[in-house]
């Protein structure tokens, strides 16, 4: 699953294994005892073998110029707020390149009612960073079948 991820805080190393670990529900407790090494290579093999490849964009600016290059993903998922556009705008602006694309949010902010309102429009699924460890991959999954939903709601249905 080819995956773009727009967040801020990820331009570490440390901090795109920390976001790898959740995505593959990698137990924190994994990580003890085998140095900073091992744990990378643990999660870059979790990585490949769960078929994921991601590409990492710090601001939404540079993401949506990533899109419009390397697009469209299986899967964008973003923050709400980092430089440039902020994830709202960057979602509008890949839906009207790609009406079809599947977007999620996964964000730390705490939300006011015209951003909830602007994601139930667009049908973009929503977790928050501080939820469960298990609530990444969650996420994945309800925003991959949620945008199967939106768009089966679109399509002619077949005669048969």
């Amino acid at each position: 699953m080819r995956m773009l991820v727009v967040d801020d805080h990820l331009q570490s190393e440390d901090g795109q294994d920390v976001f790898k670990a959740r995505l593959t529900s990698l137990p924190p407790a994994a990580a003890r005892n085998i140095g900073e090494e091992g744990f990378r290579n643990m999660i870059n093999n979790r990585i490949v073998q769960a078929g994921f490849e991601l590409e990492f964009a710090f601001d939404g600016d540079e993401a949506l110029a990533c899109y419009r290059q390397q697009g469209p993903y299986d899967l964008v998922l973003t923050d709400f707020y980092h430089p440039g556009m902020n994830g709202i705008e960057l979602a509008r602006a890949i839906r009207r390149k790609n009406p079809a694309q599947a977007i999620a949010m996964f964000t730390a902010c705490t939300m006011p009612g015209p951003t909830l309102e602007a994601l139930w429009q667009l049908r973009i699924s929503v977790a928050h960073k501080l939820d469960a460890w298990e609530a990444l991959p969650q996420l994945v999954e309800d925003a991959l079948t949620r945008n199967r939903e939106r768009l089966a709601e679109h399509l002619p249905s077949t005669v048969q």
